[in-house]
């Protein structure tokens, strides 16, 4: 079995920690669109899961062995390694099943073998663990009984309707099991057993928590809304007849209920309760947006973010060239998934003539608003649709004090590539450079202008901006107080500046050999710095004797997939033409495991 891990950089010094900003991991805000990682890609090192030809035998072993932890251990190394993907564990089901079904065996055993068998997804079980179940091994119950609706078992059902009529009989006490036939019949039962957990929905002498469960189980699936409890249950002033009746109300009504459930909904909506709110607000969203939006304010200003978001799917599902300005506005909700979705909706909207305006008009305002969060969607959205007229305003929130900001304005300007925001761009890096040479960045937004000056200095060496020049080779130099990957995201750029160009820079060649050849220990080069060296002498054309030779010496010095070593291969490709065979695929096992074989190696291995 293949799998690929995608190479991962390492932006910090192995080993040696600095007391400085260099030595804290960051987390980006813009996360896969990095085109220094990306031209040229990084080969993906291949793995291939090889486990010893003993190892699953070993645990189908165990599995019959006296001693009960043994047992115990090999039936939870076979669950692992079934969440792990391991192929062959077919073999293990059978002994599993002996183990579960064996009641000299401990509880625990027979239980964690349970358990593996539903990881295994061990379908052939289910008739036998529901035998178990019958026989009175209810500890099993919560194990195994939903596996049961997954697999459809046959006669689950029946057990379950006996154990409802039981429990309202009170011939059958437990909760927790009655709570498990409410979820297996709401999945697999009839219209008949629906029904049933409806009756019992409505019946207010019932435990409430149990009364919700069994609403809950069958709401998704009723064919149309129970209005007439629905009705009955919202004229209380209980919490939970309430929210039971927008659960049951909660189904797509026929056209001749659609005023009847209207009303029941509209009450429900009135409710103190949140949830209860919630329930009614997406349920009528799904049928009637109009309803919705005529709610206004009250849903608009909800404290709850799924009210909210009710109401702009019903914006959206109306959407009109008057309605665009207004779904603009939940850009800057507080819930970023509100936030996000309205923008892909803003984008989906901007493929029609009529909405494009609009929608441009929009996300002109939003980046010249105040409000962090429609800035940085907006910018998103600019991106999308291309529209550099907006980068001279997206400069100015270069200085923004809000993460997200700052790093998305450094990402919008690369990508919206606008030849006329250029020198502010550069005047505003220019003016960073003493900061980051002295480690005078603000604390709190360090690693964002990071993030933002890498992504610029990119943008300089995809607009081949030789002006950016000078500002480049302060950050090309060795400094142990700036990042790795800004001075790496500096010499990707000037192998661009320069591409075929050697000497139109008479230093860069010089300098970029000189951070390829770096061995000094303290502080060390980094193998990002190195490895950007080696693509940008290739893109330049350095193929003198010096060049060449560092090249196979670090070559010589790295392993497979390593980021210096992908730079060597690409660079002695290009300038050399040589060629590489592709590293073979790396066997991994997935452990160690808690059950392994014990392999003999003589001392001359």
């Amino acid at each position: 079995m293949f799998r690929t891990l995608k190479s991962q950089l390492i932006f910090a010094t192995i080993g040696i920690l600095f007391v400085c900003q260099t030595a804290v991991a960051q987390i980006d805000v813009i996360t896969d669109d990095w085109p220094m990682f990306s031209n040229p890609p990084l080969i993906d090192e291949q793995l291939v899961q090889e486990i010893s030809a003993q190892l699953i035998p070993t645990w189908v072993k165990a599995l019959a062995a006296d001693e009960q932890e043994l047992k115990l251990v090999a039936a939870k190394t076979i669950g692992k390694a079934a969440e792990m993907g391991v192929v062959g564990l077919d073999v293990t089901i059978t002994p599993l099943i002996a183990l579960v079904t064996d009641a000299d065996n401990r509880a625990l055993v027979r239980h964690t073998a349970a358990m593996s068998l539903v990881q295994l997804n061990a379908k052939q079980a289910g008739e036998i663990l529901l035998k178990l179940v019958k026989a009175g091994d209810f500890e099993l119950s919560a194990i195994v009984e939903p596996a049961f609706a997954q697999w459809e078992t046959a006669g689950a059902v029946e057990v379950w309707r006996t154990r409802i009529v039981e429990f309202q009989s009170k011939e059958q006490k437990s909760a927790s099991l009655f709570r498990l036939a409410i979820t297996g019949l709401g999945k697999i039962g009839n219209d008949a057993d629906r029904q049933s957990l409806v009756a019992f929905a409505k019946d207010t002498d019932q435990n409430a928590v149990l009364r919700i469960a069994a609403a809950h189980s069958v709401a998704g699936t009723l064919a149309q809304p129970e209005l007439e409890i629905a009705e009955q249950l919202a004229a209380t002033n209980r919490v939970a007849d309430h929210l039971i009746a927008a659960l049951l109300a909660s189904p797509t009504p026929s056209d001749q209920n659609r005023d009847r459930c209207l009303a029941v909904i509209t009450k429900l909506v009135n409710s103190k309760h949140a949830t209860v709110q919630v329930i009614a607000f997406e349920a009528l969203a799904k049928w009637n947006p109009a309803a919705v939006l005529g709610f206004g304010q009250q849903a608009t200003n909800h404290f709850h973010f799924q009210v909210r978001g009710a109401y702009v799917n019903s914006l959206n599902q109306l959407i009109a060239a008057d309605h665009v300005d207004e779904l603009a506005t939940f850009l800057n909700d507080p819930h970023p998934q509100i936030r996000v979705q309205v923008r892909e909706w803003l984008l989906t909207a901007s493929n029609t003539d009529e909405l494009f305006p609009s929608v441009i008009g929009a996300m002109q305002a939003a980046i010249v608003s105040d409000q962090w969060r429609m800035q940085e969607q907006a910018m998103h959205i600019a991106v999308a649709l291309d529209q550099k007229q907006v980068a001279v305003d997206i400069v100015k929130l270069l200085t923004s004090q809000r993460n997200e900001v700052i790093a998305t304005s450094g990402w919008a300007l690369r990508r919206l590539a606008a030849t006329d925001a250029l020198a502010p761009i550069l005047e505003y890096c220019t003016s960073l450079k003493v900061a980051f040479e002295s480690e005078k960045l603000d604390y709190d937004t360090m690693f964002a202008v990071n993030e933002q000056v890498a992504h610029l200095f990119q943008m300089f060496g995809q607009m081949k901006y030789a002006k950016s020049m000078p500002l480049m080779h302060r950050f090309i130099r060795k400094n142990a107080l700036i990042r790795y990957r800004v001075r790496a995201s500096a010499i990707w750029a000037a192998g661009l500046i320069y591409e075929g160009d050697l000497h139109g820079d008479p230093q860069l060649e010089k300098a970029l050999l000189e951070r390829l050849n770096d061995d000094a220990p303290m502080p060390p080069e980094d193998h990002l710095v190195k490895r950007m060296a080696c693509i940008s002498l290739a893109r330049m054309g350095s193929n003198g004797e010096e060049t060449i030779n560092s090249l196979w010496k670090y070559h010589r010095r790295t392993k497979p997939f390593g980021a210096l070593r992908d730079g060597t291969e690409y660079a002695l490709g290009q300038l050399i033409d040589e060629k590489f065979p592709t590293p073979d695929a790396r066997s991994y096992s997935g452990g160690p495991w808690l059950l392994e074989p014990y392999e003999f190696k003589p001392d001359s291995e």
